[in-house]
């Protein structure tokens, strides 16, 4: 009976830690849903190839007013065996309630497995870790 009672109390404990527990979103673009069909943000890319290299440009436009909204965009390099450099995006030209705005080139030799990572938070002013929604696209797909 004892037992029984412990094992009551430590599953209600644990029932209630993860019902309090956040969870985040994590979606991948794909040509079909761009202009997104995310329900906070509608995303447009274009992306253009001269020579060896491709260039990328990306408008995230927020669907209704979500600020203050903290951000990390950023692209990261893969060569097909494994990272091999990653850099943060600045948005250029950023005002309040306007769209973001991104751009960058990048060698095609690396667009196979690169990607470009928009994560948010509207509830803290600074992202680490694991706290926060993603939304990503393969740079080959666009």
């Amino acid at each position: 009976m004892k037992l029984s009672r412990h094992l009551i109390v430590i599953l209600l404990v644990a029932a209630a830690l993860t019902a309090s527990a956040q969870l985040f979103l994590v979606k991948r673009l794909v040509p079909k849903n761009v202009p997104s069909s995310d329900e906070r943000f509608t995303f447009t890319i274009s992306s253009s190839k001269i020579g060896s290299s491709a260039h990328f440009s990306i408008t995230v436009a927020p669907k209704k007013a979500i600020y203050p909204l903290s951000t990390d965009v950023r692209v990261m390099l893969f060569d097909g065996t494994g990272e091999i450099s990653q850099f943060s995006l600045d948005d250029q030209g950023q005002e309040k309630g306007k769209p973001y705005h991104y751009t960058f080139d990048v060698g095609t030799n690396y667009l196979a497995y690169s990607q470009f990572i928009f994560r948010y938070s509207d509830w803290t002013n600074h992202i680490s870790g694991d706290d926060a929604d993603s939304i990503f696209f393969f740079l080959r797909d666009f």
